[in-house]
């Protein structure tokens, strides 16, 4: 556990881990977020340890990326830790892969734009109707 850091040496840290660290206080309006750190963790190509409910769970789960513990279960977190430990020493290729399609279709930034801008071509064309 490296503490807060400055984001220009995150990177380093994040080569140098086993396993990453997501952890998110169980609120209504932060469960409706996905977590931009997600993506940065995304890029390093490492297990994700989320910590947390809600939409940045359902990515990391759905994903294969990663495990996910209760924010309110410390058991949960415990097993968790061990569990995304096998899964780094286990799965690594898997998850690196898994990460990378993640950014190429969830995050990529050609999409997202193309999403943006055909949203906003759909609400002009209902405010001229």
């Amino acid at each position: 556990m490296h503490g807060r850091r400055p984001y220009n040496e995150m990177g380093d840290i994040m080569r140098q881990s086993d396993v990453l660290l997501l952890p998110l206080i169980d609120n209504e309006g932060i469960m409706k977020t996905e977590p931009l750190k997600l993506q940065s963790y995304l890029d390093a190509g490492k297990p994700v340890l989320g910590i947390l409910n809600g939409s940045g769970r359902d990515i990391i789960e759905e994903s294969n990326i990663g495990i996910c513990a209760q924010p309110s279960n410390i058991e949960d977190i415990a097993h968790g830790f061990q569990s995304a430990m096998a899964l780094a020493k286990e799965h690594s290729e898997e998850v690196k892969a898994n990460a990378k399609k993640l950014m190429l279709d969830r995050f990529n930034k050609e999409r997202i734009v193309n999403l943006i801008t055909e949203n906003l071509e759909e609400i002009a064309k209902r405010t001229k109707s």
